[in-house]
């Protein structure tokens, strides 16, 4: 790790030295027809990292130490791919997934088989489709599946969202859902809600889906290391000629690598202490078979015996009161 850190330092001090010396009056002829040999050395240097990085970055999905070296948020990150990957054992086989908000779509690799339709809001994240989350040009009940993670949060009209996840669900699939319980304020100024499991449910329920279960991510211990994490990652970030992309940002990565590791073995250790608190939520949920009307299943209704019932009779299927919840 240290003489990665050590390259990547290199790859920034020779990245600044390539346009030095422009503004000499006294310049070689080998200067002045072409770029200087240590010039080049920085290009090819420069250019053999960043593929490195996108390399390691590629890894994220199965590789601890890859998202170790590449993201300041290893903890919480590391808590959503494994229920995003635990979450796939509930899946009965390939088909066709919708990653709602899909930024660069680094769930992407854990679904090799599945027709992928990744829709963002950003060209540059190179979606499949270029949309917002609240009104996508997806035909109804398209996606086996839709994923939608760490999205509900930037949105102003989260029900909205919900509504479209229902919508391009066919009857019988599933819905992966996440959002962030805990964290600071982060991609300003779109960053509007937190949410418990019951929050995410009541949402999900509220469009016409059936919440059947919630998996913590991370405990008191994970959102404590992991904040301490990031305002250091922040702080490094300030110092000067450091920078908040590129070798800067890889370099103060590598920088907090360690409290990371840190922060993983005392989250691991203590986040049984208190099951109240998490960093985030993971909730899977069920288009029904049936339409349903504010939770009453209408083929139920539409029972003799069903519409026999005695006055006061409650029919409601209150599903956030009967999903499953349990540890990440």
């Amino acid at each position: 790790m240290l003489s990665l850190a050590m390259c990547v330092a290199s790859w920034k001090t020779l990245a600044r030295r390539q346009g030095g010396g422009t503004g000499r009056q006294n310049r070689s002829p080998s200067v002045v027809a072409g770029r200087r040999p240590e010039s080049q050395h920085a290009m090819a240097l420069t250019s053999w990292l960043r593929a490195r990085w996108r390399h390691l970055k590629s890894l994220q999905h199965e590789s601890d130490l890859a998202l170790l070296l590449t993201s300041p948020y290893f903890v919480q990150k590391k808590a959503l791919r494994d229920a995003v990957r635990r979450a796939t054992t509930w899946l009965g086989g390939p088909g066709t997934l919708v990653d709602l908000g899909c930024g660069y779509q680094p769930y992407r690799a854990l679904f090799p088989d599945w027709r992928y339709v990744g829709i963002d809001f950003s060209a540059e994240r190179r979606p499949t489709v270029v949309s917002r989350v609240e009104q996508v040009p997806v035909a109804e009940g398209v996606a086996d599946l839709v994923l939608c993670t760490e999205v509900l949060e930037h949105t102003p009209e989260p029900s909205s969202v919900c509504e479209e996840i229902a919508r391009i669900t066919r009857a019988g699939g599933l819905v992966f859902v996440s959002a962030p319980m805990s964290w600071n304020l982060h991609y300003e100024p779109h960053d509007y809600y937190r949410f418990t499991h019951y929050g995410l449910s009541h949402r999900l329920a509220s469009a016409g889906l059936d919440p059947i279960h919630a998996w913590r991510l991370g405990g008191l211990a994970s959102l404590t290391g992991a904040r301490w994490v990031d305002v250091i990652h922040r702080k490094l970030l300030r110092v000067p000629r450091m920078g908040t992309s590129g070798a800067g940002f890889a370099i103060a990565t590598l920088v907090v690598a360690p409290l990371n590791v840190v922060a993983l073995l005392f989250a691991k250790c203590l986040d049984w202490i208190d099951a109240s608190d998490a960093v985030g939520w993971f909730v899977i949920a069920r288009r029904p078979s049936h339409p349903t009307v504010q939770g009453v299943d209408m083929a139920e209704l539409a029972d003799d015996q069903a519409l026999q019932r005695p006055h006061g009779t409650d029919v409601t299927r209150r599903n956030n009161d009967s999903t499953g919840v349990s540890d990440s």
